[in-house]
């Protein structure tokens, strides 16, 4: 087992490939574990791509082979109700618990960490280890939600903004322990990365998935009225029916707006590249309706590339209007343009934004997240030592 200078063992469980998947659920495992395993002891339980490169963190991986994860008849059946993510959980428990899942966690694992409700509700009833959720964000009171709400038996919460700590506290009634941010690899994310390209004229660069919700519709509306010469680079895929719809969309209001010429969509980049086309582009612009945190902006910062966002939501915790990017309310596209066109125009501003950026993107450096979980889930075993403990004695 891997081991850093703390004795405890922080299991981290992702029903995906955690290693190729492009999700911030997935960049929270991949980039969090190696950070833990040089404090203290780190399992990823995840299950595997066949044709991703070999991890060479020293992290220790329990595979939950999906290939075994055969349902039940009853159950099988009523796989189309569910969603994609609901129903990789429950392949993944159905492949890893006769693989010795539950068995390798309560020998190996003082304390495990989920994201998604489903893992969360099975997995905090079959072990007898503490089980930490960490809500990624919160879009309101949903089946899932209100799901996992009823049945969980997890005493331990995260929340990655405080944003999503009042969202939660307001629709559910849960209060969260604890605001755990993601973090960003400053060493790899920084001014000095190689660009993945170069254009003669400035690049203002879109970063996630096509969906309505993320503002690509005003991004390209905005774009198409900029008063300055640029070129608009899409990168990120619309995810499911309703996704692929977005991107048809968006593909129509781009030809009909005459930019074809103007806009390149790159769909998905390895994130291991990511960070070089953060260096090529002169503007990072995300202008999401609603972000749990927006890691996009913090990506950017770190690289020194100026941020145009919007207000509202978990971005606001650490994006600060006119300091260390640019912010415009959601959904205002002649905003979102007005933005774009001062940052373009303004090498001086371009120049500020990238310098306060930087420092804010250093706050969350996957070093110092990684420190602030292992305290935390040092607290989260020894409340439980005490509580089994008192049991013990009764």
């Amino acid at each position: 087992m891997t081991a850093g200078s703390d004795s405890l063992t922080i299991g981290l469980y992702y029903p995906k490939s955690y290693w190729t998947d492009a999700s911030g659920k997935a960049i929270f495992v991949r980039e969090l574990a190696p950070a833990l395993a040089d404090r203290a002891n780190c399992v990823v339980y995840s299950a595997l791509d066949r044709d991703a490169p070999p991890d060479e963190s020293g992290v220790d991986v329990f595979e939950l082979p999906l290939e075994r994860g055969v349902l039940p008849p009853d159950l099988e059946r009523f796989v189309p109700l569910f969603g994609t993510d609901d129903v990789l959980s429950m392949r993944a428990l159905a492949g890893g618990l006769p693989n010795g899942l539950r068995e390798h966690v309560e020998q190996s694992v003082d304390v495990l960490v989920t994201q998604y409700y489903l893992d969360d509700v099975l997995l905090s009833r079959l072990l007898d280890v503490p089980v930490v959720y960490l809500y990624q964000g919160h879009l309101g009171a949903g089946i899932g939600s209100r799901t996992r709400e009823r049945l969980t038996e997890t005493d331990h919460h995260l929340a990655i903004s405080q944003a999503t700590a009042e969202a939660v506290a307001d629709d559910l009634g849960r209060r969260v322990d604890r605001i755990f941010s993601p973090g960003v690899d400053v060493d790899r994310f920084h001014p000095d990365a190689t660009p993945a390209f170069e254009r003669e004229e400035p690049v203002i660069t879109y970063v996630g998935r096509l969906a309505e919700s993320k503002g690509v519709f005003e991004l390209v509306d905005a774009f198409a009225g900029l008063e300055s010469d640029a070129h608009l680079c899409l990168i990120g895929d619309g995810e499911g029916e309703q996704g692929r719809a977005v991107a048809v969309e968006l593909d129509r209001r781009i030809r009909d707006a005459g930019l074809a010429e103007d806009v390149t969509h790159l769909g998905q980049v390895p994130n291991a590249e990511l960070h070089r086309y953060y260096a090529a582009s002169d503007v990072v612009c995300y202008p999401t309706h609603f972000d749990g945190f927006g890691l996009v902006n913090v990506e950017a910062m770190a690289c020194g590339t100026p941020v145009v966002s919007t207000r509202g939501s978990g971005v606001e915790e650490y994006a600060v209007d006119g300091e260390n990017c640019l912010l415009v309310d959601p959904g205002d596209a002649e905003g979102l343009q007005r933005a774009l066109d001062r940052v373009l125009s303004s090498s001086d501003l371009r120049d500020r934004l990238s310098d306060a950026g930087r420092s804010t993107a250093e706050e969350y450096s996957w070093d110092r997240q990684a420190a602030s979980l292992l305290e935390y889930c040092r607290d989260v075993v020894s409340a439980s030592a005490s509580v089994n403990g008192a049991v013990n004695t009764r």
